[in-house]
């Protein structure tokens, strides 16, 4: 496990590059090859864990192809520093592509650091908000059909 300075100097080099580069550059450089990345289920034919950071890379970019259009996502909340990791908020508006609406969604993200690199990251979201959101893109995607 990481000490705590590392935790600490990881969470910020990562959101500072999220920040100005984007996630893909904070996969790159931060997550370790078979880092795992977990979301709270499964949905839209999609694991809801997965192996390795390019593979959590590859998840990202499916979401951002087949399921919402991304307007902006910003950290606006951390980092929380933990004795295994750290934790943030992440405020994303985006659009849903089946069915067109709009919505700001909040979520926690949780990472655990060893060293110098992340080796899980864990989402938590709030259960009625995306609930509601993956009902809303369901019947999109059974409405274009």
């Amino acid at each position: 496990m990481a000490k705590h300075e590392e935790i600490v100097a990881v969470a910020h080099a990562c959101i500072d590059v999220w920040n100005r580069e984007g996630w893909e550059a904070a996969y790159e450089r931060f997550y370790a090859p078979d880092a795992v990345k977990v979301e709270p289920l499964a949905w839209s034919g999609q694991p809801n864990e997965v192996v390795g950071a390019q593979v959590a890379a590859e998840h990202e970019a499916w979401l951002a192809e087949n399921w919402v259009d991304v307007n902006s996502v910003s950290i606006s909340e951390g980092p929380f520093i933990g004795a295994t990791g750290f934790a943030v908020i992440i405020s994303s508006d985006f659009t849903m592509k089946h069915s067109g609406e709009r919505h700001i969604f909040r979520e926690v993200a949780v990472f655990t650091v060893d060293g110098d690199k992340i080796v899980r990251e864990e989402f938590l979201y709030d259960e009625a908000e995306f609930a509601q959101n993956l009902r809303l893109n369901e019947a999109g995607q059974e409405a274009s059909r």
